[in-house]
């Protein structure tokens, strides 16, 4: 896969991911143009195809196969993400746990003048902990789910209108 290669020769960096943004929309994108060749193609070619069952059939695996273009590879992104994200936070508890040993330490030997600056220094990594923790470790905005749900749903949608109109008006 395209976005697989193109990926392995990134370096994670969870406070830029940007690249890794561009490569979802990259996937989402390929999803929706194959969605819409697909609909497209039968809308045009097979009209009256699209309410049988083996095009309702055919539309529910294309909608399976353009899900999997775009999940499939952003989850081994995912993976990365998460691994580089758990190797910042183990260094940070590291640092964290090295800190507090200092302070342990001072606080035993009643040598209290540098104790505030321990605590700054307790204070700054837990924020940085819980800055990295809320870091999302998918690789997509929440605009890309939606620009690739909202073509997926439309074909659901116009089936289930065109259902409902069908019965409302005795049409079946």
């Amino acid at each position: 896969m395209l976005i697989k290669r193109l990926f392995s020769k990134y370096e994670v960096d969870i406070f830029n991911r940007r690249p890794i943004y561009a490569l979802s929309r990259y996937a989402s994108l390929v999803s929706i143009i194959a969605l819409l060749i697909v609909y497209g193609f039968q809308s045009i070619a097979f009209p009256s195809f699209l309410l049988t069952p083996f095009g309702l059939l055919i539309q529910f695996l294309t909608l399976m196969v353009a899900l999997a273009m775009f999940l499939i590879p952003l989850v081994d992104i995912n993976r990365a993400m998460r691994s580089a994200k758990e190797q910042l936070l183990t260094e940070m508890g590291k640092d964290l746990k090295e800190v507090q040993k200092r302070v342990h330490l001072s606080v035993a030997r009643k040598n209290l003048k540098n104790i505030s600056d321990l605590k700054t220094a307790v204070n700054v990594l837990r924020e940085e902990m819980d800055l990295v923790q809320r870091i999302s470790a998918w690789p997509w905005q929440a605009e890309t789910l939606r620009n690739l749900f909202v073509p997926l749903l439309i074909p659901i949608f116009v089936y289930l209108v065109q259902r409902f109109l069908s019965g409302m008006l005795g049409l079946q």
